[in-house]
């Protein structure tokens, strides 16, 4: 009985043993996936408030350009004002100085008095009253000119207010963008490890197969790929030439071409090739072992001979309403990238 008893708890412990690499890597693909929400759903929330603050930004600008304005038209309308009464207060100088002269001229005012006994007397008012006139002008010109300099420290007063909220504004979307920007790198780190976490998954699903086994590959319209999705990427590929879409790229790719690649986009070192998240390089490049190309299960297209490197491209349009068809999927931050899940 006691034999008995060891014997299951061996097969148990040994079931355990062999479940416990796919458990492990579903446990971590669920714990990538969740934060690769969290993360997302915090990069939304800073880009609502960049978003607000753009506007409130965009709103204290306008507003500093219209007190700019004002301060502007008050500053002209100022010294239109002192111009003017300038230009009054020469007149009635130079007009007082005649009329000194003509006072004094004996000979003029014997004449005038010759002519009309009252001519002088209406002369001498005339003159008066006209350098009373430009004198009132001058006073008049003098209280404007007092209140113009009023209303425009009020408006220089304006001016320095909405300057410092329009400095303020464009400091706080500064600084969201500098959050943001720091978000959206947290989202690539994540989406990085979401990524890698499925792939290993992939791997455990796949930890039945005998060590050292090989790959089948074939060839197809000078793309290796595995032998298993040959046939549906011929499909394809006959498909689009036979509607004028000339696709190549390339496929498999050996564990040693995917250091290789690593080295190219990740940097040299050993965290670079091994460690750094894949959307920390350039371009995203899965680490060595997590990579489809090394399953011969992804394919990176090239249209016409260039690589696609935009959504807007041709090629990447009918890939877009194609593959699906033939069981491609597309890696959306890589418009190159085609595989059998989209990984």
């Amino acid at each position: 009985m006691r034999r008995t008893l060891i014997a299951v708890l061996f097969v148990a412990l040994l079931q355990v043993s062999a479940m416990s690499p796919a458990f492990a890597a579903k446990s971590k693909v669920d714990a990538a996936r969740e934060t690769a929400k969290a993360v997302k759903a915090k990069l939304a929330q800073v880009t609502a408030q960049l978003q607000a603050q753009q506007g409130r930004s965009a709103a204290a600008a306008q507003a500093a350009s219209a007190a700019r304005s004002r301060l502007a038209a008050a500053r002209v309308q100022e010294a239109a004002v002192e111009r003017r009464l300038t230009e009054v207060r020469a007149s009635a100088k130079g007009a007082a100085l005649r009329v000194y002269m003509a006072g004094v001229s004996n000979a003029g005012l014997a004449n005038i008095s010759n002519l009309d006994p009252n001519a002088a007397a209406r002369a001498d008012y005339l003159r008066s009253s006209a350098l009373g006139l430009q004198s009132d002008v001058a006073d008049q010109l003098a209280a404007t000119r007092q209140d113009l300099e009023v209303k425009r420290k009020v408006a220089e007063g304006a001016a320095r207010i909405a300057a410092d909220r329009d400095r303020a504004a464009r400091s706080a979307v500064a600084a969201l963008k500098a959050t943001f920007n720091q978000q959206l790198r947290l989202v690539s780190a994540a989406e990085a490890r979401y990524q890698a976490s499925l792939s290993e998954a992939a791997l455990a699903g796949r930890s039945r197969r005998v060590p050292g086994s090989r790959i089948s590959l074939t060839t197809v319209h000078g793309i290796t790929v595995a032998s298993s999705i040959a046939d549906n990427l011929e499909f394809m590929l006959n498909a689009a030439e036979s509607e004028g879409y000339h696709f190549g790229g390339t496929g498999y790719r050996s564990p040693e071409g995917q250091v290789a690649a690593r080295r190219r986009n990740c940097g040299s070192s050993s965290y670079d090739v091994y460690d750094k998240p894949s959307g920390q390089c350039h371009p995203p490049t899965a680490k060595p072992g997590q990579s489809m190309h090394e399953q011969g299960l992804a394919i990176d297209f090239t249209y016409n001979g260039s690589v696609i490197n935009s959504h807007s491209n041709a090629g990447y349009q009918w890939l877009r309403g194609h593959a699906s068809r033939y069981g491609f999927y597309n890696l959306p931050s890589e418009a190159w990238h085609w595989s059998v899940n989209g990984n």
